[in-house]
């Protein structure tokens, strides 16, 4: 798929932006595929688990394969159902006003430090809406104020909260989410992006520009 998505961009590369699978067999093929995909020039990784087999980010398991991805700066995407609970796709998406799964893999990316050791990772919340996450950065930084007592986990910046990071250093998509667009300041207008959803039954055309706003 990455030779066909990289040769496929290369007709018109300043309007086709691939992604490229990330392989969930090991962490060695995951390293070894995301260093092509940098010299393939494709735009951006999608992941549908952790190269570690882990439920969960953050695990020393995969620090090569972060490791990797801060040398080539692409961004990763992460696929809906990577998460605590399962690392295929769950029987059907999040209800409405529901943070998707992928949000939960994304604290402990935090928490470990993740973001910390490797400035150039960035991380995309794809196929989620993001009006959930106005509350959920809002209940984040409530818990960890209320608890960091307990060293549940500790932050190498000392001044800052789980959202700041958050909010950095991931993004997040929409295809139809009108309460994102009219608090996005809550996120960060730069952090929201439009995704089409296309070719799935629920996406908007030929009215996306008005039904994304």
């Amino acid at each position: 798929y990455n030779d066909w998505i990289a040769e496929f961009c290369a007709h018109a590369p300043d309007r086709l932006i691939g992604l490229g699978k990330v392989p969930t067999t090991s962490v060695a093929d995951a390293v070894a595929e995301v260093q092509r995909c940098a010299k393939l020039k494709l735009r951006g990784l999608v992941l549908d688990c952790f190269p570690s087999g882990a439920k969960v980010g953050g695990n020393p398991d995969d620090e090569p394969f972060w490791a990797a991805v801060d040398e080539t700066g692409l961004p990763v995407s992460l696929h809906i159902a990577v998460g605590p609970t399962a690392n295929t796709m769950p029987e059907s998406g999040p209800l409405p006003g529901m943070r998707p799964q992928m949000a939960d893999a994304v604290l402990p990316l935090v928490a470990s430090g993740v973001f910390d050791r490797y400035p150039n990772v960035s991380v995309v919340l794809a196929h989620g809406d993001a009006g959930w996450a106005m509350h959920w950065l809002e209940f984040t930084d409530m818990y960890f104020l209320r608890h960091r007592h307990l060293n549940t986990y500790t932050l190498q910046d000392e001044n800052a909260l789980p959202s700041e990071y958050i909010r950095s250093r991931v993004w997040f998509t929409f295809h139809h989410d009108s309460t994102a667009v009219r608090n996005r300041h809550n996120i960060g207008p730069a952090h929201l992006m439009w995704a089409s959803h296309f070719p799935y039954d629920d996406f908007n055309w030929p009215d996306n520009r008005q039904q994304a706003s």
